[in-house]
């Protein structure tokens, strides 16, 4: 289905090298259905995961506990535990619909999907409860030729931003609105040609434009649209502006693609650059580590991922891959849970209260939870539960008197949680 669509690139900021441990998540343009990892520690290829057909964009929730991919060949989300590196269950979006750009919202609850729906013939930006994997708000919007855009979603989860290459446009969704309409915020500048966005902690928007071989810059713009200033790049001497990442300060701006070659560190107080050296080869994904000791660029025309210090700018590393990077996300490695059948770890219950009457909807964390388990509030059994990944469950609470009882999650092996977490039930007012 829509083999045609090109590759999307999705940048989200990771753990480098020298940090704890981080993980590399590689689209690449292979028809393998994997999504190549990379541990940052080791600066290696650490394998492979299994994914839906033809892997077109990705993303990682900010904890590094789930990563997600959207695949337009069959129609799904893929579902990655970041512990285990393994997908730990399939989102079927419906055989209709081709996903084939997505983002996380920042506490990691919901997915924006946008997708070509084949029954209207016309492009969707649907709301995806990431626990139950339900649609639950949907918007035709304006079409911006899938497969060559970057998406990327402020910090308060808010606005979503859409750099389009093909058209020349910046477009800004309100995901608070009903429908979440867009408006077009692009520069008012005939050259505009994005090819990049990113959002800092401060929402600022950083845009890279190639500016049709014209002025390649990294506009910034205000999180209403309006325009900051533009940040100019150095001749790019064949090459051109591609993908733009921030460091976790938005002390520093990377881009790729240019110079020829090479990638461009911009000091976004200064505006001063200087080039990468080392690379050997164009660029055009790219992801930076979130304490920025590491910057991650995908090569254009080899099947390699470059490491680079950002302090000497130097190339520190060429990581082959299985074909041409056409996305890199980073995100820390979450413990490693205990081995499967281990004894279950209950941290938290989230909302902690509800109604003596049940039918709550409770997410569960902790670790240790395989498919089969059960999870009982005091000595009654949870009306449902369901395993969401290795370290998070969803749970229906069961009737109970009024006050506070522990949550246990019980492996099918009979080994129970031990930790005192408590979930509070509460009777209703009683009526005027």
């Amino acid at each position: 289905m829509l083999a045609w669509l090109a590759g999307a690139i999705a940048v989200l900021a990771g753990a480098p090298a020298a940090a704890p441990a981080a993980t590399a998540y590689v689209l690449t343009c292979s028809c393998a259905d994997v999504v190549e990892v990379i541990d940052t520690a080791t600066r290696s290829h650490a394998g492979t995961i299994g994914v839906g057909s033809m892997p077109q964009a990705i993303a990682v929730t900010r904890d590094g506990r789930t990563a997600f991919t959207a695949n337009v060949g069959d129609g799904s989300i893929s579902v990655i535990d970041g512990a285990t590196r393994t997908t730990a269950r399939t989102i079927a979006l419906g055989d209709d619909l081709a996903p084939f750009a997505l983002a996380v919202s920042p506490d990691g609850a919901t997915l924006w999907v946008f997708v070509i729906n084949t029954d209207i013939a016309d492009e969707e930006l649907l709301a995806v409860d990431v626990a139950s994997g339900a649609i639950v708000d949907r918007a035709t919007v304006p079409f911006f030729a899938p497969g060559f855009e970057q998406i990327a979603i402020a910090p308060a989860g808010d606005r979503l931003y859409a750099a389009v290459t093909l058209t020349g446009q910046l477009l800004r969704f309100d995901l608070t609105q009903p429908g979440f309409p867009s408006v077009d915020i692009s520069p008012a500048d005939p050259n505009f040609q994005p090819s990049g966005v990113t959002v800092a902690p401060n929402g600022t928007v950083y845009v890279s434009d190639a500016g049709n071989g014209a002025s390649p810059r990294v506009w910034r713009l205000n999180p209403d649209g309006t325009t900051i200033d533009a940040l100019p790049l150095p001749d790019p001497g064949g090459g051109a502006p591609a993908g733009v990442a921030l460091d976790p300060a938005g002390a520093r701006a990377w881009v790729s693609g240019t110079p020829a070659d090479e990638a461009t560190e911009i000091d976004t107080a200064t505006k001063a650059t200087a080039a990468t050296t080392g690379v050997g080869g164009m660029t055009m994904p790219v992801a930076v580590s979130p304490d920025g000791d590491a910057i991650l660029l995908g090569a254009l025309d080899d099947p390699l991922v470059y490491v680079v210090d950002p302090q000497t700018r130097a190339r520190v590393a060429a990581i082959p891959v299985a074909d041409t990077p056409t996305a890199i996300v980073v995100a820390p490695t979450p413990p490693r849970p205990a081995a499967v059948g281990g004894r279950p770890v209950v941290r938290s219950v989230s909302p902690a209260e509800g109604p003596a009457t049940g039918g709550q909807e409770v997410r569960i964390e902790g670790a240790n939870f395989a498919t089969g388990v059960r999870v009982l509030f005091g000595d009654t059994p949870a009306a449902t539960a369901r395993v969401v990944d290795f370290n998070t469950l969803v749970a229906t609470t069961p009737p109970g008197a009024a006050g506070p009882v522990r949550v246990q999650v019980v492996a099918p092996s009979g080994a129970r949680s031990t930790e005192d977490v408590a979930y509070r039930y509460v009777e209703a007012p009683a009526p005027a």
